[in-house]
C-alpha cells in the first residue's frame, strides 16, 4: 500500500512530471499565430512541457518542401522568440533540441566544422530573462 500523499502524485503529477512530445517545425508554415494556437492546444490537453525539434533541414533536395521560415534564419529565430514568449504567458516549458550530428543531413555538423566557434566547448546552463509583456495570447 502507498501513501495518500503519492497516491496524490500519481492521480495528479506535477506538470514538471508529465508529457513531454516532440514538437516538429518541419512541413509547414511556421506563423506566430500558428506557434500561439498549438501552444494552446498543447496546453487545453494537458501538455505543458515540449521539445522543440526541426526534423532535418528540409526542402525539394530532401523530398519535401522547403522550411518556411528557413530553419535557423533571423526569421526563424524570431518565431522561435516569440514562441518562448507565449509559453512563458501560459506556464509552458520549453527545450530546444538541435540532432547536432543525427539528422541524415547534419547541417549542424558542417556549420561547427566550418565554424569552431559555433562549437560546443563544455557543459552548463543557458538561461535568458525575457522581459515580462502584457497583451493577448497569440496578439
Amino acid at each position: 500500500m502507498i501513501s495518500p500523499a503519492l497516491q496524490q502524485l500519481f492521480d495528479a503529477p506535477p506538470r514538471d512530471f508529465g508529457p513531454t512530445p516532440l514538437w516538429w517545425w518541419s512541413g509547414a508554415e511556421v506563423t506566430r499565430e500558428q506557434l500561439a494556437w498549438q501552444l494552446g492546444r498543447f496546453a487545453d490537453g494537458g501538455v505543458h512541457n515540449l521539445v522543440v525539434i526541426n526534423l532535418a533541414p528540409a526542402g525539394p533536395a530532401f523530398g519535401a518542401r522547403t522550411d518556411d521560415p528557413p530553419w535557423f534564419g533571423e526569421e526563424w529565430w524570431d518565431r522561435f522568440t516569440d514562441t518562448c514568449r507565449i509559453a512563458r504567458d501560459i506556464g509552458t516549458r520549453l527545450w530546444f533540441y538541435d540532432q547536432i550530428g543525427f539528422s541524415g543531413a547534419n547541417v549542424q555538423g558542417a556549420v561547427t566544422r566550418r565554424r569552431g566557434v559555433r562549437r560546443l566547448r563544455g557543459t552548463r546552463g543557458v538561461g535568458r530573462e525575457l522581459p515580462r509583456e502584457r497583451g493577448r495570447l497569440g496578439g
